[in-house]
């Protein structure tokens, strides 16, 4: 299925494994859309990075910053087979700059010390 090749996403992944159970239902979570599968995989794999993350014990911008395919690389195979054409490396980078990434670190540290919630979030979907 769509979702699974999709799940690499823009990260240099190796390899990985992936299982997929359909079910038929009246009541979906989402309404209809395009992009067959890719916002889910999306999802899936920016909430692993977030996790890999925490178990490193480094920020969740750094380790997708370490992952990501480089632009030298492109265009680039992910495991799944498909072709990456996009550079997504600049757009992290400019996305961080613009939003000041450093300051809303901060803020959310902030936060946190007064049991409120910040959350930042910063999902990759290559086309």
């Amino acid at each position: 299925m769509q979702v699974v090749s999709f799940l690499p996403g823009p990260y240099k992944i190796r390899s990985y494994r992936g299982a997929v159970r359909g079910v038929a239902t009246n009541k979906p979570p989402t309404g209809p859309y395009r992009g067959v599968g890719r916002p889910i995989s999306t999802f899936v794999t920016e909430r692993l990075m977030d996790m890999g993350a925490r178990a490193l014990g480094i920020d969740p911008f750094e380790i997708r910053r370490r992952n990501l395919v480089r632009p030298e690389e492109f265009p680039y195979r992910i495991a799944s087979g498909i072709i990456w054409t996009r550079r997504i490396c600049e757009c992290l980078e400019a996305a961080a700059r613009a939003a000041d990434y450093e300051d809303l670190r901060k803020q959310q540290s902030v936060a946190r010390r007064r049991d409120a919630i910040l959350a930042l979030a910063s999902p990759l979907m290559p086309n």
